[in-house]
């Protein structure tokens, strides 16, 4: 939630949010945010439709391993500035041991409003 705060006190123009999990998609578009929901819906053809087939010019990488794929995929633009917040390497590990709630892995959730 934090990078879409961070793209609109940006300036961005679109705040694009992809994920599948329905309460962080609730928050993302409470926040303004148009969301994909890639389970869905295939997020390449949906970005790219969302885009006039030029793809988003930047990409905030918040998990890790999603701004890869899409650039893979070839569907962001030519001069696209990608920002990975997320560590690849290890990440999917990291995510299942939280997930399954493991000893030692702990989540931080921050939130601005309650300042």
């Amino acid at each position: 939630m934090f990078a879409i705060l961070s793209a609109q006190l940006q300036g961005a123009g679109r705040v694009l949010a992809v994920d599948q999990a329905t309460s962080r998609l609730q928050q993302a578009r409470r926040l303004g945010a148009e969301v994909i929901d890639f389970s869905r819906e295939d997020p390449v053809q949906t970005l790219r439709h969302l885009t006039g087939g030029t793809g988003p010019d930047r990409i905030i990488d918040a998990v890790g391993i999603d701004a890869e794929s899409l650039v893979r995929a070839g569907v962001v633009s030519p001069s696209a500035v990608i920002s990975q917040i997320g560590e690849l390497q290890g990440a999917i590990e990291a995510y299942e041991a939280f997930d399954q709630r493991r000893e030692g892995w702990h989540k931080v959730v921050l939130d601005p409003s309650a300042a």
